[in-house]
Parts: C-alpha cells; sequence; structure tokens
C-alpha cells in the first residue's frame, strides 16, 4: 500500500531483520455528529438512520431528559454512552460501540460543555496503535463578543493541545470554515472531512457542523451526511483510519 519486490526482500533479507508487518484494523472508524435539535420528536427516525449506517461512535447534540427512552433502546447496539442531559441546547450524548478510555465532559468558564476520550485501537490493531483523542464541542452561537470570543478561545485551545497525537475534533461548531477563528485549526494540520457542504439548512444552508481530522496522523475514507431528520441540522458521518 510490487509483488516481486516484497518477495525478494523476504528471501535476501534474514528473518529477524525483516521489518514487521502490522494488521490492518478490519474496518476504519465510523463516527458521526447530529445536532439533534432541542425540540425533536424523531427518535425512532434517528435510531433507524444510526442503525443503517453501521455507525461505531456518534455524538448527539441538544438532547434533553426526554431522550431517555430513545437512549434505552439503543443501548443493545451502543453499549457505552456518555451522557450530559440538559433542558437547554447544550446537552450531549455519545454512543460507542467499544469503550472509550477517560472519558469525561469538561465545563467551560461560562458552564457550556465539551466532551474528551480516546478511542482505542480497534479489535485486531496491535494494541501499541497510538489511541484517537476525541473531542466534542457545541460552543454558543457567536451572538455577542463575548460568545465570538469564548468560542474562538475553544477553538484556539483545542488545535493547540492535539497537534502531536491522532486526534479527531468534531460536533456543531457555530462557525463555518472561512469563519474568524477556524483558521486555528488549519494551522495545527487540521483538515474538515466535509469541506462546504452545508448542514445547517435555514437560509439557504451553511456548513456549520464538522467532523475534523489531524491530517498527519489520519486519513479519511470516506464521508457524507444524512437526511433531513426533524432537525434543523443534518446528520455528518466519516470513516477514520489511522496512518
Amino acid at each position: 500500500m510490487s509483488l516481486s519486490l516484497l518477495i525478494c526482500n523476504f528471501w535476501i533479507w534474514p528473518p529477524q531483520t525483516a521489518p514487521a508487518l502490522i494488521p490492518a484494523p478490519a474496518h476504519p472508524v465510523r463516527i458521526a455528529s447530529f445536532n439533534a435539535n432541542l425540540h425533536n420528536t424523531q427518535t425512532n427516525n434517528i435510531h433507524h438512520w444510526i442503525s443503517q449506517q453501521h455507525i461505531d461512535i456518534i455524538a448527539l447534540l441538544e438532547v434533553t431528559p426526554a431522550w431517555q427512552p430513545a437512549l434505552y433502546r439503543l443501548q443493545q447496539e451502543y453499549p457505552y454512552q456518555y451522557q450530559y442531559l440538559s433542558e437547554d441546547p447544550f446537552g450531549m450524548v455519545i454512543l460507542s460501540k467499544y469503550a472509550l478510555r477517560t472519558p469525561q465532559f469538561i465545563l467551560t468558564n461560562t458552564g457550556i460543555p465539551y466532551f474528551t476520550a480516546q478511542i482505542p485501537p480497534l479489535p485486531g490493531m496491535p494494541q501499541t496503535t497510538a489511541p484517537i483523542q476525541l473531542t466534542v464541542i457545541h460552543p454558543m452561537p457567536p451572538i455577542s463578543q463575548s460568545d465570538f470570543d469564548q468560542r474562538n478561545d475553544l477553538f484556539s485551545k483545542l488545535a493547540n493541545e492535539n497537534t502531536q497525537h491522532p486526534a479527531i475534533i468534531m460536533g456543531d461548531f457555530n462557525a463555518t470554515v472561512w469563519s474568524a477563528g477556524f483558521g486555528a485549526f488549519s494551522h495545527q494540520g487540521f483538515a474538515p472531512t466535509h469541506g462546504l457542504k452545508p448542514t445547517w439548512t435555514p437560509l439557504g444552508g451553511l456548513p456549520i457542523d464538522h467532523i475534523l481530522i489531524n491530517s498527519s496522523k489520519l486519513i479519511v475514507t470516506n464521508s457524507g451526511s444524512g437526511p433531513a431528520l426533524g432537525s434543523d441540522h443534518l446528520p455528518i458521518w466519516a470513516d477514520v483510519n489511522w496512518k
């Protein structure tokens, strides 16, 4: 990732000096992010879409305590559920088929949570493979100067903290790729998986939901967006693999 050269190498070099072969994972990790909307009642449709897409890890944003029955129904498929439920627009739930390492919700100085954890090597991968640092965010929209500054400060903090290891930062950024502050990510080598495809549908649509990867450590093999599922946002997903 030619065959004759590979065969020659095995014949020419003694076995103890042959390079170790690292088995590829069975599949890349499929991750997704969806601002489900505070008042959405289409939980059955959302459940059906998640199941059909074979998503490994999904972040659901704007999740309230009213979602508890739907989350319970998802428990067989997603036994690992990390919940910060809230009646305001900043509740979030991360559903995972794998146990994540060191999961935690961190509150900003204004009380808005973001989530961090590590995605361990997938089944079939060497345990020495570096885990992926996962961060899920949903900052305030920049409707005031303080909200604008706090959002951009969070972008800068997360970009700077995640340069030396495989990392994914995803969620509803309340920011387009051309907005002020977003350059903090590109300056540190983060690349969006969806380009300029609109994810927030009012006003003709704006791309404000993102899955960003540290492109020096990770690759995206496929990506896409989902259908309308009762929210003013579209779900997005990406297949991410270690380099």
